[in-house]
């Protein structure tokens, strides 16, 4: 049984009406109190039939669901059927618009009213939509599924992932009782836009009388096999094409329908509708959709005029490909009978998290085209604003509102063009709002426009195309109501009034549009002439450049003598220059012809000339006739990189340049010598020649020896003869090259095509390397690599980075090899020097810093690790550092979150994972005293190497660690000691310096463990012997030292309050619910607890668990479906009386300067509660009453008193106890 949402609508207001003539505006008022009348009597004999025969009137469903009785057709009950939000904004590029977007546009909806057409009332108390919602008709039963349509419209986001489309703007709410008399007089009075999530049961519906059997809503005698209603074009579709006939400026956004799929396979006993009642059968009959899919839209979902929406998984990252877009398992696929595109669009509607009724801060997650259907029509909102924003005094035709979305959608689908399924794409609305802006630049009429086609008329435009883009065109129109057919089985009648044709025409090439073809619904659209839709496109993937023609006109008769349409166009532009177009060479002094292509604009032209790729322009023409044409003599100097620029004066921000460069040339260069591959020993004469023509003056010669990066003057000015003698000079290269320029004309340049090798002498170090670690007193081999060095070498060592050496070996044979035995100091700063024994000194040192020290052992524990390294070393890589570890390393980044490490850093925090306890050996320097800057938030620290305690640790500024710090071993504890080789979790209040020194206090309990030791404890231990014990009180803690570090790697053991505490609090007198979260266990599991308030506690896991937790005790949980276990602790004020008396510890305690003190008593009786100092003075008197036998708490607040011990005595009935508590100041 199919579970999904079907419901969506969006009403947007208007503070004025747009430009209705008074003759429509009086249609609409008209037909809204006829069709009043009509619905009524129509509502009363059905449900005077439905009475009579048992059938249900209105019925809601647990899920959301809803469906009423509306009328009998043919003796067919009519039944109105109800068809997240973050992602959904994703997945239509909503938030790209949103403040803050990357569109750059901060629209919000805040100029608009959008309104809802749906099964119920909207919760206008919703913490999302409060003060927002007005009511237009007299609802009075809360709907889930319409406050889920709502929201996904207008949610201001106070939960972030429910944010509405358009958060900020109203929305006006009617259920779907009496619709089209209400759609009427609203879009009378101004409403742009609705949104209606809901349609007509069609062909199968499950349960229909609560039987758990099938009821079938076709009529047999048209086809006992699918139900006519899919895909026809029924009085209902021909009223909603009427109502935005009259309402020019008025769109209905509809929902495709979830019928796709629906109904029983094979012969099953069902309901059916025969003579007049209804009768169990079991005929078989085909699935909606059939065994395609196809064929799936009813009705009213198939009118011409509004725009229908169907359903496709979010796309959390955002559109990128047509593959990224994929089809919910049951949104509805046209055609329509007549063979028309539908749905129109597709939109998010699987899975949104929206709020709902039940409550004023309840939300759920539905699917359904209901939900892509406030999607979109809460987009279309933003797009309303952005023209308000741009022209506040011209609003947008429905026909440009439906064509703009139409045209900017993003392809999905198999293929290129429009199909059944996804109509023409998903929706994008960064892209229309983009269009819109484009178009205003262009003086707000080249790429959207709407325009009059009168009888026998045609409409020419020239469209200049500069190629570099795909060109799309779409026309949009609201065409007159068609006529229903007869009542038949897919009856192919066409149900276009007024057939408009679009042609593209490039000299005697003609473009034509998209068109499906209904018989064979899974093929791709081809091109030819859209007889069907009242929407046609003409796209073209790589158009050449030229100036094309766009022809509009119309087959037969215009209805009314004329048609208003819309047309959008994108990938073109209204100024293009046709020549240069790039690769043409212009000699100085010949005269050059610049050509363009212009549309829509008079006045004059300025012509630019760049001669360095755009950076820079001068000005050729400052202004001349827009003729299309224009003469240049040409001019230096030369450019290999020419373009002109061509801007219509009127309109600055419309200007065209050629994309490809062109040349304007004179003289020429070349390089002979040296070219590539030659070898030049330092001290020899090396010959550069070269190749002039026409080239006047002298030239720069200059040489490069790190392959062009950069270039030292080799001969600042010579004379341009063909060649020219360098003696070479150090250093060597393999990577040198030449490179010969004019003085006279500077960008006249030419360089060696290859590199050439300047071979010098050379001393290279080739071990130790990089980040090489050697022990003390064993013995290692140096080695190295001579060219042209002298026969005796001397080996000095440096243990401070180079600043100073000492001598290893004196003037010893080089022979590449010497054998040390390595001594101490140890240091991570160790250089190797060679260098000659005689001058010239020649001299190679290792590549970097490689490490002297000694071995030292650390051990670490098998699966997860927090680690660091535990001494100086200049080694930094995790595989030589670790390479036991099972795991890549990761390291943390304060308000990033983990990041894969493969070089590591000195006190800087690791995660790694070994598969068993392992050893590990690092050869280093003791690391005794080191410091690391930590920014804001959580920190993961490395330690020294030998233990240190936390009291040594010292900040700058003072005093910014911000709770306790937390190590990891199994589970995250309190630390009192940093230990070598592990890491840390720090967490500070502000950016800060963190110092460690070796310097070791006296440890000492850290306050927290002193604490705990007062708290009710739960302890849950796994399989494996892991354990974490969580605390929890029902006493005021507002201390957030116990805020727990992020959570571990995910397959590492955790366990932790949601709020990701380790101490929870309660509130003592109301039912107050937390969260256990629980990650990486192995079960059983076993539960212990101990509850030292005399509280009584409940645990409970997904309903399928429910402990009592009172006083001591344990419990196993077996097995779990998953490995994740969300938890809730229900804390629960004890009302039963207790069966004997006690006094209860103090909580806080210690404490300062206020402590609750708890008793029980089980008998009715005097009680007397008195507070003593440590020499048995009576400080205070807390009570001296008679009491009914319960439970009670009181508090003692000692501001008076000094710091000390003090004892609180209970008296009651024969009962006397004594407890001590500590004042702390």
């Amino acid at each position: 049984m199919k579970k999904i949402i079907y419901l969506s609508i969006l009403l947007l207001l208007v503070n004025s009406l747009f430009s209705q003539d008074k003759e429509q505006r009086e249609w609409l008022l008209k037909f809204a109190n006829e069709s009043e009348i009509i619905y009524k009597q129509q509502r009363a004999i059905a449900e005077s039939i439905a009475l009579k025969q048992g059938m249900p009137i209105r019925k809601e469903y647990p899920d959301g669901k809803i469906i009423e009785l509306q009328r009998f057709e043919n003796d067919i009950p009519i039944y109105y059927m109800t068809e997240s939000n973050l992602n959904a904004a994703r997945t239509v590029s909503t938030d790209k618009v949103w403040p803050g977007g990357s569109g750059g546009f901060s629209l919000t909806g805040v100029t608009d009213t959008l309104g809802i057409w749906d099964g119920g009332k909207v919760r206008g108390t919703h913490q999302e939509l409060t003060g927002r919602v007005i009511f237009g008709d007299a609802a009075s039963s809360f709907s889930d599924h319409s406050t889920h349509v709502a929201g996904t419209m207008i949610a201001t986001g106070v939960s972030t992932n429910a944010k509405g489309m358009s958060y900020e703007a109203r929305l006006r709410a009617y259920d779907w009782n009496n619709a089209e008399s209400e759609m009427a007089s609203a879009a009378a009075n101004g409403l742009r836009v609705s949104n209606h999530s809901y349609g007509t049961i069609t062909g199968w519906y499950w349960n229909y009388f609560g039987d758990n059997k099938w009821a079938w809503f076709g009529e047999p005698s048209v086809s006992e096999l699918e139900d006519y209603k899919f895909g026809y074009y029924n009085s209902e579709a021909a009223q909603w094409d009427n109502i935005m006939r009259n309402a020019p400026y008025y769109l209905i956004v509809k929902s495709a329908g979830n019928d796709r799929g629906e109904g029983p396979s094979g012969s099953v006993e069902h309901w059916v509708r025969i003579g007049g009642s209804w009768t169990l059968v079991t005929s078989a009959r085909d699935r909606d959709g059939g065994a395609s899919g196809y064929d799936c839209i009813s009705t009213k979902s198939g009118a011409k005029n509004i725009l229908t929406v169907g359903a496709v998984n979010l796309i959390p990252s955002g559109y990128s490909v047509p593959g990224s877009v994929v089809m919910s398992s049951f949104s509805g696929w046209g055609p329509t009978d007549d063979g028309r595109i539908k749905p129109d669009v597709v939109g998010a509607g699987v899975n949104l998290y929206s709020c709902i009724a039940t409550s004023d801060n309840a939300y759920d997650t539905y699917s359904g085209t209901s939900m892509s259907t406030p999607n979109i029509s809460g987009s279309i909102g933003l797009i309303l604003q952005h023209q308000k924003n741009l022209w506040e005094n011209i609003p947008l035709r429905s026909s440009t509102v439906k064509g703009l979305v139409i045209h900017t959608a993003d392809e999905a689908g198999q293929y290129t063009g429009p199909d059944y399924v996804y109509g023409w794409g998903l929706m994008n609305t960064l892209k229309a709002v983009q269009l819109m802006s484009t178009n205003k630049n262009s003086g707000n009429s080249f790429f959207i426009r709407e325009l009059t086609l009168n009888q026998n008329d045609s409409i020419l435009l020239s469209i200049p195309i500069k190629g570099n883009q795909p060109f799309k065109a779409t026309i949009c129109w609201t065409d007159p109501a068609g006529t229903p057919p007869p009542v038949s089985l897919d009856p192919p009648n066409l149900m276009l009034v007024n057939d408009l044709d679009m042609r593209l025409i490039r000299t005697d090439t003609i473009f034509y549009p998209w068109v499906l073809d209904p018989s064979n619904p899974g093929a791709a659209a081809s091109t030819g002439d859209n007889y069907r839709d009242n929407v046609e496109q003409i796209y073209i993937q790589s158009p050449q450049k030229n100036l094309y023609t766009l022809k509009v006109k119309h087959k037969g008769n215009l209805t009314g003598g004329s048609q208003i349409f819309s047309l959008i166009i994108s990938g073109a532009q209204n100024l293009v220059l046709a020549y240069p177009n790039g690769g043409e060479n212009w000699h100085i002094g010949s005269t050059q012809t610049i050509r363009w292509h212009s549309s829509d604009f008079t006045g004059n032209v300025k012509i630019e000339l760049s001669r360095n790729a755009g950076a820079t322009y001068e000005t050729l023409f400052e202004s001349t006739p827009n003729d299309g044409s224009e003469n240049w003599i040409v001019t230096g100097p030369i450019s290999s990189t020419a373009r002109i620029k061509i801007t219509d004066l009127n309109l600055p921000n419309t200007n065209d340049f050629n994309s490809n460069f062109f040349t304007i040339s004179q003289a020429s260069l070349s390089l002979i010598s040296p070219n590539g591959g030659e070898v030049f020993e330092t001290d020899s004469i090396m010959t550069i020649s070269w190749n002039s023509s026409n080239l006047p003056g002298k030239i720069k010669i200059e040489l490069s020896r790190n392959d062009g990066s950069t270039y030292e003057t080799i001969f600042d000015s010579t004379d341009n003869d063909g060649n020219e003698n360098w003696i070479v000079t150090p250093p060597g290269t393999k990577n040198a090259r030449v490179k010969i320029s004019s003085i006279y004309i500077p960008t006249l340049q030419v360089i060696s095509a290859n590199n050439f090798t300047i071979s010098a002498p050379f001393i290279m170090v080739s071990y130790p390397e990089d980040k090489t670690s050697m022990i003390i007193d064993s013995t290692i081999e140096i080695k190295w690599n001579s060219y042209r060095a002298d026969d005796y070498v001397n080996i000095e060592l440096s243990r401070d980075g180079g600043l100073t050496y000492e001598t290893l070996f004196s003037s010893i044979p080089n022979d590449g090899s010497e054998f040390w035995t390595v001594t101490g100091p140890a240091t991570d700063k160790a250089i190797m020097k060679i260098s000659n024994s005689n001058p010239p000194e020649l001299i190679g040192t290792t590549d970097g810093y490689f490490t002297i020290g000694n071995v030292y052992n650390f051990s670490f524990n098998p699966r997860w690790n927090l680690v660091s390294i535990p001494v100086k070393t200049s080694e930094n890589r995790k595989s030589n550092l670790f390479p036991s570890a099972s795991s890549n390393a990761f390291g943390y980044i304060p308000g990033t979150g983990y990041e894969l490490k493969n070089e590591l850093e000195r006190m800087k925090g690791y995660w790694l994972k070994y598969p068993s306890e392992v050893e590990e050996s690092f050869i280093g320097v003791l690391n005794l005293e080191d410091s690391l800057y930590l920014s804001k938030g959580w920190n993961l620290v490395g330690a020294l190497s030998i233990p240190i305690d936390i009291n040594s640790i010292t900040t700058d500024p003072p005093s910014i660690i911000d709770g306790f710090i937390y190590g990891y071993s199994d589970k995250y504890s309190i630390a009192d000691s940093i230990y070598p080789g592990k890491a840390y979790w720090v967490k500070v209040s502000e950016n800060g310096m963190l110092y460690l020194q070796s310097t070791m206090k006296t440890s000492r309990p850290v306050a927290s463990k002193i604490i705990l030791d007062h708290f009710n404890c739960l302890k849950i231990v796994d399989k494996l012997g892991n354990e974490q014990v969580l605390y929890f009180t029902i006493n005021d803690l507002k201390n957030k030292a116990f805020e727990l570090p992020p959570l571990p790697p995910g397959d590492a053991f955790d366990i932790r309050f949601s709020t990701n505490k380790l101490v929870e609090n309660f509130n003592f007198n109301t039912h107050s619910q937390k969260y256990i979260d629980i990650q990486a266990i192995e079960y059983p599991i076993t539960l212990s607890w101990e509850i030292r308030d005399g509280s009584t506690y409940i645990l409970n896991s997904k309903g399928n668990l429910n402990i009592s937790l009172i006083g001591n005790g344990n419990y196993t949980i077996n097995t779990i479906s998953d490995n994740r276990l969300s938890m809730k602790l229900v804390s629960l004020q004890s009302n039963r009386i207790p069966l004997e008396y006690s006094l209860s510890q103090n909580y806080p305690n210690p404490f300062n300067p206020v402590t609750k003190i708890t008793y029980s008593i089980p008998k009715d009786g005097k009680v007397i509660l008195k507070v003593y100092n440590v020499i048995g003075n009576e400080v205070a008197e807390l009570v001296n009453e008679f009491k009914e036998a319960g439970n009670y708490d009181i508090s003692w607040d000692a501001s008076s008193q000094p710091s000390g011990v003090y004892f609180y005595k209970l008296q009651a009935g024969n009962f006397t106890s004594v407890k001590k508590m500590l004042l702390m100041r």
